[in-house]
């Protein structure tokens, strides 16, 4: 069996696995053509994974992933030396992260960078950017957390509250309480944290809120067609209105890094649940004192991460609103 036959029918007997992971993985083991496994050999094999997956460690270790999968009850003495490789990958691309580190700590701007530039946003009436960069800097939003639904009614929201799975993203506008309510169940660490209800008091982010005039059980990012965007593309809108294009990744390391050099390890806590990613990998990942010369213990092992998902080119994008 080839590869991607292989991985067809391991994504078939998975029900922990979202579909859209599942059909990312697939296209992913397409790459490794029609070639059974157990006729590949390992050279062969990493051949491939140069040519289809290129020289980064990031990447790579994509393709790893797949071939791990495949091999594990075909091959086992591959299986093992593709084990050894995933651990030398992971430890490369943790290099990668700290030499990147050791720039950022110099050139990133700060967080009272952060909290003037959003206050611009405020004072021009920029309403979506105001709203996509207060969702980042309180709440440590990943790009997939943003695909949210309008929803309007108060009875439907309260039968979506009372879910325990949805493949969807919900903002409310609660009239009662005057909050702004959010149900994100479709983000890259579900399985760990579970559904994230977010309820938002601030009446500068409302006020922005209310001028986007959302449309009832519409997505917010839509084509020109009143078509959803893809993540691929609603990732690059969101880096459009990230203040100074910095993506949410960048946001979320200028947030750690003010919260560590404050010392509020308790606001830290909080990010933890709203932005699902635990404090080990928040430690390992997003804080950029991290350098090559710092020793650091062993972190807690964080669940497998999702592949990224392959860039679609989209039409011109339109938000959801009224007008």
């Amino acid at each position: 069996m080839a590869a991607v036959e292989i991985i067809t029918k391991y994504c078939a007997e998975k029900d922990d696995i979202k579909e859209e992971t599942k059909a990312t993985y697939i296209k992913q083991a397409e790459r490794f053509g029609v070639k059974p496994i157990n006729k590949m050999p390992y050279d062969y094999m990493m051949k491939k994974l140069n040519e289809q997956f290129g020289a980064s460690a990031s990447s790579q270790l994509q393709g790893v992933h797949i071939l791990l999968i495949a091999t594990k009850e075909k091959k086992p003495r591959v299986h093992v030396k593709l084990q050894k490789l995933n651990n030398a990958l992971k430890n490369k691309k943790d290099d990668d992260v700290k030499e990147k580190n050791e720039e950022k700590l110099t050139t990133l701007p700060s967080y009272d960078y952060l909290l003037e530039k959003l206050n611009e946003l405020d004072q021009d009436g920029k309403a979506l950017a105001y709203f996509v960069n207060y969702i980042m800097i309180n709440y440590g939003f990943r790009n997939r957390d943003f695909d949210m639904k309008y929803v309007k009614s108060k009875k439907d929201f309260d039968k979506i509250k009372r879910e325990k799975f949805d493949t969807e993203n919900y903002i409310y506008h609660n009239q009662q309480t005057k909050e702004i309510e959010l149900m994100i169940f479709a983000y890259k660490t579900w399985n760990t944290y579970g559904p994230k209800h977010i309820k938002i008091k601030d009446e500068t982010f409302i006020k922005h809120v209310k001028a986007l005039k959302f449309k009832e059980d519409k997505h917010i990012f839509l084509t020109q067609d009143g078509k959803r965007v893809s993540l691929s593309y609603l990732s690059d809108l969101l880096c459009k209105y990230s203040i100074d294009g910095l993506r949410e990744a960048n946001i979320f390391k200028i947030i750690v890094k003010h919260l560590i050099d404050t010392t509020d390890f308790s606001k830290l806590d909080d990010y933890v649940l709203s932005r699902g990613t635990s404090m080990a990998e928040i430690m390992k990942s997003y804080n950029i004192h991290r350098v090559s010369n710092t020793e650091e213990p062993e972190p807690e092992p964080e669940p497998e991460p999702e592949p990224e998902s392959e860039p679609e080119p989209e039409p011109e994008p339109e938000l959801n609103s009224e007008d």
